[in-house]
């Protein structure tokens, strides 16, 4: 294992315009890497299939913040207002069984093949309106003006959160994407 610095730097904005190479080494070279995350939090980063499922499915590690020895929130490194650092950091991509099983147990209803499949025509028509709003001005950010908030706006509609409320659900979704180490 090495502790030597990454060309280009993990989490930077060339590493993932082009991450390929750089997976590819590191899973012939160094397949587990100790990083740290944009926000401060040393983590560990696991590019091999197998070694990843292993790795997810043994009892001694956890994906919940509030079990590392100084979670992100408590050095307040999120980027999360602090009233609500605690609600926004528990979430399905940080916590652990059981709490993991049962809150995907009572969304996976929203996402069986079926009724995502009779949802590809509201996908249509938040995709046309989403082109619809920069089509006529020639450029776009397409992380940020589409690729984003696609498929936050489906989630939400699949989930039934009202219109109205969908802004701050997409601001909450990019603090967390934040935490999680997306590039800055």
């Amino acid at each position: 294992m090495h502790d030597q610095p990454l060309t280009p730097e993990l989490f930077s904005w060339e590493f993932a315009a082009d991450p390929y190479p750089a997976y590819a080494w590191l899973r012939e070279h160094e397949p587990v890497r100790r990083t740290r995350l944009p926000s401060g939090v040393e983590a560990w980063l696991v590019t091999r299939y197998a070694d990843a499922k292993q790795t997810l499915a043994d009892n001694r590690l956890s994906k919940n913040p509030a079990h590392h020895d100084e979670p992100a929130h408590a050095k307040g490194k999120t980027g999360i207002p602090g009233e609500r650092q605690a609600e926004l950091m528990t979430h399905l991509l940080n916590i652990d069984p059981p709490d993991h099983t049962r809150l995907r147990r009572l969304v996976s209803k929203a996402f069986t093949p079926r009724r995502v499949a009779e949802f590809a025509p509201r996908v249509q028509e938040l995709t046309d309106g989403l082109i619809d709003r920069f089509a006529d001005s020639g450029s776009a950010d397409l992380i940020h003006e589409f690729a984003f908030p696609l498929p936050i706006y489906a989630i939400c509609d699949l989930l039934g959160v009202p219109r109205e409320d969908q802004d701050d659900f997409r601001d909450w979704a990019g603090m967390m994407i934040r935490h999680g180490g997306g590039p800055r």
